[in-house]
């Protein structure tokens, strides 16, 4: 072999070997691309069902305490009012199978249950039997609406529980039931893509797994996000099959491997990659700039159904959730920093009557001019409640006593004064106040709420329209 032909052979080996070199590079460099595209929509997927299932359970939080909330304003409702009210919840949420409700001594009073749900009426009372201890401390305690999820008969199934009162006392619970198979199926079937498993864990058991499970998947390639939702934490599990890298991947690599060991290709292939990276790069940073947008809007709107759920929304003022944490952080700043703060329970002095009389419209007009009159007696630092059917609680941070009763006095002659004209009446009413101020480090709020409740039962006693700190 001349010379001459060893040289070409050896100049024809080291061009080859560099068009390989080079096509590796660049097909190293298209996949690492590729692959931060697949995890970002991936993890898209991810947030957005986060998202879903947070907007829906509170919803349904939401629902339930509205028509708890019916139950305390009203002082009960009719069966027939109750169960129209109850199938029409159903009809609108249908990932919400039943409602029911218990009596104060747990016992099952009303049910109303979807055509699809084929639970007996001895299951629901097994599943109250089963969850008695839970039941009896939120309705000893007086605690907030809860959300649960636990297994009965091998059935993962989900309730929202809100205690109802009559008169100010515990007259039994508003439950809201689904089973978790059909509540997250509602949520996920109509946007759940073919090319995921999704998967909610509880306690590291799965308690959901969407329909498709019998499609391969690719191994080392899932995304868990631990997430809190009311009272629930989860784990959502997603796993991509070899659709969605089918679908979703990019013929690059494939491409550049074949052409690349012809040279005469390998400018096309250079170019040919250049501008589809740039491509991907401007297309991978517009589904970003739209993830982070989502994001946003996702956390906004989750801020907002916070904010709704702390507002009583017929009088604009901050709910009993919304004051508890109120009295949580003046009590926290009591402990630190020595500081007392004061409380004022107020009521409405024969509000039954009016509503009688007039008409539950007349009476809502009432406690919404009446939430006008205490927002504009208190300072801006001070936080007024709606506390529950026409009770009040006015939370006066770095006040004392004597402070506490004048603002108490005060109130009570603006209302005593005032005329409410509704439907042509002149309506009056007045109001009983009890005055507490809380400077003991070693008690808690609760026991402050405690005494001004027994200071204002004392203000009706007294033959009412009257303030008592003592």
């Amino acid at each position: 072999m001349s010379s001459s032909r060893v040289k070409s052979l050896i100049f024809s080996f080291a061009s080859a070997g560099l068009v390989v070199i080079t096509t590796l590079f660049l097909w190293q460099g298209l996949k690492t691309q590729e692959t931060k595209y697949l995890k970002e929509t991936a993890q898209e997927e991810l947030v957005k069902f986060e998202g879903l299932i947070s907007t829906e359970l509170i919803k349904t939080l939401n629902t339930v305490e509205q028509v708890a909330e019916r139950w305390n304003i009203r002082g009960g409702i009719p069966q027939m009012e109750w169960n129209a009210d109850a199938r029409a919840q159903i009809d609108v949420f249908t990932g919400m199978e039943a409602m029911f409700l218990l009596d104060r001594s747990m016992s099952l009073r009303w049910l109303v249950a979807s055509d699809d749900l084929e639970i007996s009426l001895e299951k629901f009372q097994k599943i109250i039997a089963l969850k008695i201890d839970v039941l009896k401390t939120v309705s000893t305690e007086k605690k907030e609406s809860i959300v649960e999820s636990f297994l009965f008969n091998d059935t993962q199934v989900l309730w929202v529980l809100s205690p109802i009162y009559l008169d100010n006392q515990f007259d039994g619970f508003l439950v809201a039931f689904s089973r978790m198979e059909s509540f997250l199926d509602f949520i996920l079937l109509g946007i759940m893509r073919n090319d995921f498993s999704l998967s909610v864990l509880q306690d590291e058991e799965v308690i959901y797994g969407s329909r498709y499970q019998d499609i391969e998947f690719v191994e080392n390639w899932s995304f868990v996000k631990q997430i809190t939702l009311l009272d629930l934490k989860w784990t959502l599990s997603l796993v991509p099959n070899k659709i969605f890298f089918e679908k979703e991947s990019s013929p690059l690599p494939i491409l550049i491997i074949c052409f690349g060991t012809v040279t005469g290709i390998l400018i096309f292939v250079v170019i040919f990659f250049a501008i589809e990276s740039r491509s991907q790069s401007i297309e991978i940073k517009s589904k970003n700039d739209l993830l982070n947008n989502s994001v946003s809007e996702l956390k906004k709107i989750t801020e907002e159904l916070n904010a709704i759920s702390r507002t009583d929304p017929l009088t604009l003022l901050s709910n009993r959730r919304g004051v508890l944490e109120k009295c949580n952080n003046e009590q926290l700043r009591l402990r630190r920093y020595d500081i007392a703060y004061s409380m004022i329970l107020c009521d409405l002095d024969f509000f039954k009557k009016v509503n009688d009389e007039n008409g539950h419209d007349a009476g809502d007009y009432i406690l919404v001019n009446v939430a006008k009159i205490l927002k504009g007696s208190v300072r801006s630092i001070d936080d007024v409640s709606r506390w529950g059917g026409e009770e009040f609680l006015i939370i006066l941070p770095e006040s004392g006593l004597g402070g506490a009763k004048k603002v108490g006095e005060k109130i009570r002659a603006s209302i005593e004064s005032s005329v409410f004209n509704f439907a042509g009446k002149e309506l009056k009413i007045t109001m009983s106040l009890g005055v507490v101020c809380h400077s003991n480090k070693e008690n808690n709020f609760e026991e402050l709420i405690k005494i001004a409740d027994e200071f204002l039962y004392k203000a009706k006693e007294s033959g009412r329209n009257i303030v008592i700190d003592e």
